[in-house]
């Protein structure tokens, strides 16, 4: 083993990613050769109206860079602005410190121009979850963009290893470990429902569904598909509804927008603006399905045995279980999918479905490879 420490930074553009790295980081940082580094892109710093921070002090051994961005993402042109930002600010960080390896997660155009900045300082990349396919948003070509970027890389299936191989990169530096995302929901506690209620001020209901939706960047009329969404709902009177953020991307705004106005009319509709990985998973935990075209719902709902009305081509490309129901933005389509995933008769239609994305022991041997990646390099 090296005598010498190794450095190591991992970015994170979200809170998201920072829930599904944390225990990889964790890890990684125990090593006694390695000395890591994280740099939160913005929007780390509330969780549901509560601070973040305390769990970004739980990344014991780990420095912590935060770089404050532009928050509101309404054109074009305050993505391209923010993207600047991240390039610029990157750029200085990368001239005083000198990484053996940068770790990058998923799909974000934030992501994205990291890698591109990192590229430009010859630092060799790891990219994790890349070859997954959605055709529906332009996150579909930066995560092949960062996959092209980089130099090694842990995919989270079998299909997105060969999809990856057929985009050219070397079958030697692609490792199938399986989702990190997914291995957390098996480590999982039972949570009570009145632990949740007491700590979100809510009521649960009859039934109650998570509803997350997302800006389709590839796609227009934002506005008129959330309204069909939404008024779907309107039906479902003994039902409730909790609505999380939209990504941080152009149209989020118009989105939330309209969510808050029908949240004054139904007292059923509730919004959150994040809940964090960790409590996300435990709502998943107790609510009857999920609703809307975050890939949350195809990739790690089904491990909760609850169904999952996919709405629109976003996740196009992904793979699906038989939990997932792909409806279009139609009202009629949208209520009887609500009602077939509400059914005890279609739970049991995938009781014991296998989850083609979970493999034992994930973060140990992403964490091993990453060890001898350092020492052979």
């Amino acid at each position: 083993m090296t005598s010498f420490k190794k450095k190591i930074c991992i970015i994170s553009s979200s809170r998201a990613e920072l829930g599904i790295l944390k225990n990889l980081i964790l890890g990684i940082s125990r090593e006694k050769f390695i000395k890591t580094t994280l740099i939160a892109l913005d929007n780390h710093s509330m969780v549901a109206g509560k601070k973040l921070d305390s769990e970004l002090k739980e990344l014991h051994n780990t420095k912590i860079i935060k770089i404050n961005l532009k928050s509101k993402i309404q054109t074009p042109r305050d993505i391209t602005n923010r993207s600047l930002m991240i390039i610029k600010n990157l750029s200085l960080l990368f001239e005083k410190e000198k990484f053996d390896l940068v770790i990058f997660l998923g799909d974000r155009y934030e992501i994205f121009v990291s890698a591109y900045t990192a590229v430009l300082h010859k630092f060799p990349l790891i990219h994790i979850s890349g070859g997954d396919e959605t055709l529906g948003a332009y996150d579909n070509q930066f995560r092949h963009a960062i996959s092209k970027l980089s130099n090694y890389h842990f995919v989270t299936n079998k299909f997105s290893k060969l999809r990856l191989e057929k985009m050219g990169e070397k079958k030697d530096n692609i490792f199938n470990y399986g989702s990190l995302s997914v291995e957390k929901i098996y480590q999982m506690k039972k949570i009570k429902k009145k632990n949740l209620e007491k700590s979100y001020n809510i009521r649960f209901k009859e039934k109650n569904f998570i509803v997350t939706y997302h800006p389709e960047t590839l796609s227009s009329n934002l506005e008129s598909k959330i309204e069909k969404i939404i008024k779907s709902l309107t039906v479902f009177k003994n039902y409730l509804f909790i609505f999380t953020s939209p990504n941080n991307d152009e149209g989020a705004n118009k989105i939330k927008k309209i969510i808050k106005k029908y949240i004054k009319k139904y007292k059923n509709f509730v919004l959150f603006e994040s809940f964090g990985q960790r409590k996300y998973f435990e709502f998943l935990k107790i609510v009857d399905g999920v609703i809307g075209n975050s890939s949350s719902g195809v990739h790690e709902a089904p491990n909760f045995n609850i169904g999952t009305v996919n709405i629109g081509n976003r996740q196009d490309g992904r793979i699906k279980l038989k939990s997932v129901i792909n409806v279009n933005y139609s009202k009629k389509e949208i209520i009887k999918a609500i009602k077939k995933i509400s059914s005890r008769s279609f739970r049991s239609l995938f009781k014991n479905n296998k989850n083609p994305y979970y493999k034992k022991n994930t973060t140990l041997n992403i964490q091993k490879k990453i060890k001898e990646i350092l020492v052979k390099k």
